[in-house]
């Protein structure tokens, strides 16, 4: 047994903790990723405060996060600068000074000071380093156990690291290692299952308050991958409790989380190294998991519960109530663990919390904000296939079915730049163009504000008896009935066209037994006019439509094609859920962008990319656009209004 003992001064906890940053490689890039940030919070306080609004696609929760984040920097500078003008850090580091006493035996390394004590197993214990005046004794769950060299007691003859070398070697977790190389896990753990539920559990106590030890938490890279994977399956199940019965797999959630899990790793590796403290990574991470799951879980449930009452709604202040909530216990939680686990001064624990809510909470609003599960439009048409229509009584019905869907349509508000979405989609013996103008009226009701306000007409077996039938007569009374419930100097008109198109620029709409005219180009614009629609937004999604844009083009008019008007488009059959434009364009781009202008481009991109991978024995889509003058004011303030909205 080795005994060591002296005292210890604010003068050698600084000097140490000066040799401990020498070592850091990464303060430049911290400095410059810091600033680079500053400029992020600069323009979203623009974004949120000005009429003028740099990314449109980033929703104004995830605004004030960011703003929220910057406030939280600002605030942890101002505190270090009181602190350090107070000499907090000479006071912090004259508080932890005084007699201090080091034991090293057949168990390991005990501490005592001011009555208290640690232990440290020789099992977790990594290496040793010996510098001019110290030994560090190198530790998996901290930095390092500094042992000054005057500690050593005179009449101890024993060489300090031969003594831990014999030591470390005898231990029994040890047996066949070599000191100074990776080593095993060594403290043993329960069973896999018994660990992970008592990691969730001492997160709830750690989130409610409740006493607690940071070395509570076990630590192993398989409790790690299991609370990620809880993390995942609690989103993913809210998600699908959303659209339940009819939800159905959507891959880019599971994209979009592995991205968000990236920032989140990102921030654990960046507040590690900031205090400097590498061996802390895994417990940090699992202390974050645990803690943030319980708070992630409680909301996500309260959440749904709202949801499925007709008086809420997730723009409700309510809404907003409850998400300030779980966004400030979350910070609660994560401050509560750097607590426990550094022991931080105040000042360096906001400073960390400010990165963490940059990275974790508000960089995600710079994803696409994809869900694990979307309402699945795809029919199961093989048994109504064989239903026999009774082409006589639909076709009566039609007038009656565009008369009760007119009805229910609401008119135009003052002062208010009003939406109106029509789709129409025109074949159907391939489900995809019903499933996309479903996807986009969906989408148009949640974040365009159509509810209420949007219109469909499909040529479908599924929809024959609820849905009016997507051929040119309907097409017109639509159009003209939209036109009677719209302020036709001020609102704007969305019509997505979606089905096969020809080379003499025609919407194909295929449906037997029914008989019906495919819509050419000049059909579109003669109906348009006769409504007196000024306003327009055209989107065709179908085989050479960039035809469309000659014959509609004007100054009032944005046109949006899938491809060239002599090239084809992709993706128009029974194994797609969405054609390539209607993928790209709706499902990716615009669900996370307000500018109708600006997801074409990014949809453009996507093409091109899918296009390349998987169509590369044909010619390029090459989808168009023709954006005209006066539309485009109309737009940008349709922009403004629905963010402000939000």
């Amino acid at each position: 047994m080795m005994q060591l003992a002296c005292h210890l001064t604010a003068e050698d906890f600084q000097k140490y903790n000066t040799k401990l940053q020498k070592h850091s490689k990464l303060i430049k890039f911290v400095k410059i990723a810091v600033w680079f940030l500053v400029g992020y919070f600069a323009s979203t306080i623009i974004q949120l405060l000005l009429p003028s609004y740099i990314f449109t696609g980033f929703d104004k929760a995830h605004g004030w996060l960011l703003v929220f984040s910057g406030l939280l920097f600002i605030f942890s500078t101002v505190m270090a600068a009181i602190w350090h003008r107070r000499k907090g850090t000479e006071a912090w580091y004259e508080k932890i000074s005084g007699e201090y006493k080091w034991e090293l035996n057949a168990q390991g390394v005990f501490i005592s000071y001011d009555g208290k004590s640690n232990f440290y197993s020789w099992a977790r214990v990594i290496s040793v380093t010996e510098t001019e005046d110290s030994w560090f004794v190198n530790i998996k769950s901290s930095f390092a156990l500094v042992i000054p060299k005057r500690a050593k007691l005179i009449a101890d003859d024993l060489c300090f690291l031969t003594e831990v070398a014999n030591y470390w070697s005898a231990h029994p977790d040890n047996h066949g290692l070599t000191l100074q190389s990776d080593v095993l896990e060594g403290v043993k753990q329960k069973p896999f299952w018994g660990d992970l539920l008592l990691n969730i559990q001492t997160g709830a106590k750690l989130v409610f308050l409740k006493d607690i030890n940071s070395l509570d938490f076990k630590v192993r890279t398989s409790q790690i991958a299991a609370l990620v994977t809880i993390d995942l399956l609690t989103y993913a199940a809210f998600d699908y409790y959303q659209y339940m019965p009819d939800a159905i797999f959507n891959l880019y959630g599971l994209t979009e989380y592995a991205a968000a899990f990236l920032l989140f790793l990102i921030t654990a590796l960046i507040i590690s190294h900031r205090v400097l403290s590498w061996g802390w990574l895994a417990r940090l991470m699992v202390m974050l998991l645990a803690s943030v799951i319980v708070v992630t879980s409680i909301y996500l449930v309260i959440d749904s519960i709202l949801l499925k009452q007709a008086w809420y709604s997730n723009n409700s202040k309510l809404a907003w109530i409850v998400w300030s909530i779980q966004i400030a216990w979350i910070l609660l939680a994560v401050a509560r663990s750097l607590k426990l686990l550094y022991g931080l001064p105040k000042h360096t624990i906001v400073y960390l919390l400010a990165i963490y809510s940059t990275f974790v909470l508000a960089g995600p609003g710079f994803l696409t904000r994809q869900q694990f599960f979307i309402e699945d439009y795809r029919e199961e048409t093989s048994e109504k296939d064989t239903q026999r229509i009774d082409e006589e009584a639909i076709y009566y019905q039609q007038p009656e079915f565009v008369g009760n869907m007119l009805t229910q349509l609401k008119p135009e508000r003052k002062g208010v730049v009003d939406l109106y979405f029509i789709g129409f989609a025109g074949n159907a013996y391939q489900n995809v163009f019903s499933n996309e103008v479903k996807f986009a009226k969906n989408l148009f009701d949640h974040q365009f504000d159509t509810t209420g306000r949007s219109a469909l007409l499909i040529n479908n077996q599924a929809t024959i008896n609820t849905i009016p039938l997507a051929n040119t007569h309907n097409l017109a009374s639509t159009i003209d009935g939209v036109a009677k419930l719209m302020n036709l100097d001020e609102d704007i008109l969305f019509l997505f066209l979606s089905s096969h198109g020809s080379k003499s620029f025609e919407i194909s709409t295929s449906f037997y037994p029914f008989d019906m005219n495919d819509v050419p180009a000049n059909k579109v614009k003669e109906i348009l006019d006769h409504s007196g629609i000024k306003n327009r937004v055209i989107v065709v999604s179908a085989c050479y439509s960039g035809g469309f844009i000659d014959v509609l083009k004007n100054e009032d008019t944005l046109i949006l094609t899938a491809a060239r008007k002599d090239r084809s488009s992709f993706g128009c059959s029974n194994e797609e859920q969405y054609t390539y434009f209607g993928d790209a364009y709706f499902v990716q781009a615009l669900k996370n962008e307000r500018s109708f202008i600006q997801a074409f481009t990014k949809a453009q991109k996507i093409i091109s990319a899918k296009e390349k991978k998987e169509q590369a024995d044909s010619l390029p889509s090459l989808p168009q656009i023709f954006v005209g003058k006066s539309i485009k004011t109309k737009l940008d303030a349709l922009t403004i209004q629905l963010a402000n909205k939000s």
